[in-house]
């Protein structure tokens, strides 16, 4: 509360510290709660292309990469600045996904990659690697994740009001992940559903990753092979067709989700009736 009423005032950069020697960055429920708090300037290392720099590069791109974005209302405005009930409290937002399908997914990191004139500095990106084998089939399964702000599982699908134990349980990260479709990434279908509050639509981030089944001696891992990330306040509803970036954050020729989109408005009562 205190950083947020010296935000309407001050200006705050967060950044790593200079005795560091390795590029990680904050995690991303660090970085989102850092922007939540009315920080101005976040700063990341660019050479790694994580969590935390996928939800940046999503930001900006809002207000077309220009490097600012204009912060919400409710954080700017001199008044308490979480008050209770918190904004947005008062009418929560009941947020369903459903995935139906895939198109032309990459067998392997840089397949396909559509360049940019910026990513000739981008160590990581590589862009047509065709060498592909037949046996390279991937068997993708799909993370939902929505991070900032808070986020309430939701058993009841057809719930209208929330309540303040919804509220208590909130946290600033939910996941979900589907079952993996065997042998399949040309066309796969999962119709997997995904529902939950947003307490805070203005402060969420949906990230969309999709993983292959490493098969190894030791247990299987997953290994990201495609993502998006898309802030809440930006989403349009209805059936939507994805584009879907490479690890290196280019996007991938020919490659999206095929999804479902819901989020309206929800009652709130401040105590069981």
């Amino acid at each position: 509360k205190g950083l947020l009423v010296h935000n309407q005032r001050q200006l705050t950069r967060i950044y790593p510290n200079g005795t560091r020697i390795i590029s990680s960055n904050m995690e991303a429920e660090d970085v989102c709660a850092a922007w939540s708090s009315g920080c101005h300037m976040v700063a990341l290392n660019f050479q790694t292309w994580d969590a935390a720099m996928q939800l940046n590069a999503a930001l900006f791109a809002v207000n077309g990469m220009c490097g600012y974005v204009r912060k919400p209302e409710l954080q700017w405005i001199p008044q308490n600045p979480r008050p209770w009930p918190p904004p947005g409290i008062g009418r929560p937002h009941k947020f369903r996904l459903r995935v139906l399908s895939a198109q032309h997914l990459p067998k392997k990191d840089g397949e396909r990659c559509i360049p940019h004139k910026w990513d000739q500095y981008h160590p990581k990106c590589r862009f047509n690697e065709e060498n592909l084998l037949a046996g390279n089939v991937v068997s993708p399964e799909i993370g939902v994740e929505l991070v900032g702000g808070r986020m309430s599982k939701l058993t009841d699908v057809a719930l209208r009001r929330a309540t303040v134990d919804n509220w208590m349980d909130a946290e600033p990260h939910f996941e979900a992940l589907s079952n993996p479709e065997e042998g399949n990434g040309l066309l796969p279908a999962w119709n997997f559903d995904v529902c939950c509050l947003v307490w805070h639509p203005k402060e969420s981030f949906l990230r969309l990753s999709v993983y292959r089944q490493r098969r190894t001696r030791l247990p299987r891992r997953k290994e990201l092979i495609a993502y998006e990330v898309i802030p809440v306040w930006c989403l349009r509803l209805g059936y939507r067709s994805i584009p879907l970036r490479a690890p290196s954050g280019s996007y991938i020729r020919d490659c999206a989700l095929l999804v479902f989109i819901s989020m309206r408005a929800c009652d709130f009562a401040m105590a069981e009736s």
